[in-house]
């Protein structure tokens, strides 16, 4: 399950970052709104893969985990935002860097324990 969820945050955090990249550098979208919108795209995939294929839960209330799940990630939306924001102001690193730090970070620490043991439990 951890090795699933590891892949699924993967690919929800390359989704994330895409979408904030792309929204930043081609369409001049300002940087924290582009993460916001990274962080949302990426939340969606992430609930969607986790719920069936992770923690194999299809069979439980969809609304509940959905209303769970927007908590969790709103935690996990105001720890990524603000991390960007902090590193942002404090550091001269490049906005993809950033970006994809706070990612892992969160992810690690905050995302697969709450989701495994609230969310799909």
């Amino acid at each position: 399950m951890f090795i699933k969820a590891q892949l699924t945050s993967l690919s929800a955090s390359l989704i994330d970052n895409a979408t904030a990249i792309v929204l930043q550098a081609a369409c001049k979208v300002p940087k924290l709104y582009a993460g916001m919108a990274g962080v949302v795209i990426g939340g969606i995939f992430h609930f969607s893969v986790s719920r069936r294929w992770v923690f194999n839960a299809s069979d439980k209330s969809r609304k509940d985990q959905i209303i769970k799940y927007i908590m969790v990630w709103s935690g996990n939306f105001f720890l990524n935002t603000a991390g960007i924001a902090i590193l942002l102001r404090l550091t001269h690193l490049d906005f993809k860097i950033i970006k994809v730090l706070v990612s892992i970070v969160v992810g690690i620490t905050y995302n697969y324990f709450l989701q495994k043991r609230f969310v799909f439990k």
